[in-house]
């Protein structure tokens, strides 16, 4: 679990005009971590965030919090993400937030895990092993859910939980299974087209 709130790093990131919110960052960030194994924070900031590395060469000084924060959520979440224990969380919006917004941070934070994927090699995943085909058909359904009719409050907040754990569960199981294809090929990559 990271100590990063996310409210900071959304207001942090705005100041210095990055288009993408903390929750599809996140994605992009797991998504890298996922597909290549050694991956390091420079390489995510210059992958994801040019906005950043463009403010940073003007001298912006509004650089330096985000950089901060993303960096700290870097190393919270390569921690994470490999913790035996599954300490891994998704950085989404705090549960005291509108449970259709939420949903619309899940479906920002699948897009961007697949963006990740891809960017990290990872262009087709048919051909993958075990339930990584069925899990990214998963995700790529939640990324693209555009509206949502909610109907009763409970039942709604359960089965959004039950779907964060789902998505939680299924980036751990990828991330182990391609680490595995990783170990296995002769230069250590993995690249799927």
């Amino acid at each position: 679990m990271t100590d990063v709130n996310y409210l900071p790093l959304s207001s942090a990131l705005q100041r210095i005009a990055v288009g993408i919110s903390p929750a599809e960052l996140h994605g992009q960030l797991c998504g890298l971590l996922c597909s290549r194994p050694n991956f390091q924070f420079s390489q995510w900031l210059d992958m994801s965030l040019p906005e950043l590395i463009e403010a940073k060469g003007k001298g912006d000084a509004l650089v330096g919090e985000a950089e901060i924060l993303l960096q700290q959520l870097f190393m919270d979440t390569e921690a994470d993400i490999q913790d035996q224990e599954l300490s891994f969380q998704l950085f989404l919006l705090d549960d005291a937030e509108n449970l259709v917004h939420r949903l619309d941070e899940l479906a920002e934070w699948c897009s961007g895990f697949l963006l990740g994927l891809a960017m990290g090699g990872i262009k087709e995943y048919k051909g993958l092993p075990g339930d990584i085909p069925e899990l990214m058909d998963d995700l790529v359904d939640i990324s693209r859910a555009g509206h949502y009719e909610l109907q009763d409050e409970d039942e709604d907040e359960h089965a959004y939980m039950e779907l964060i754990e789902y998505v939680r569960m299924g980036v751990m199981l990828i991330r182990m299974e391609l680490h595995h294809l990783h170990a296995g090929s002769d230069d250590g990559k993995v690249s799927i087209h």
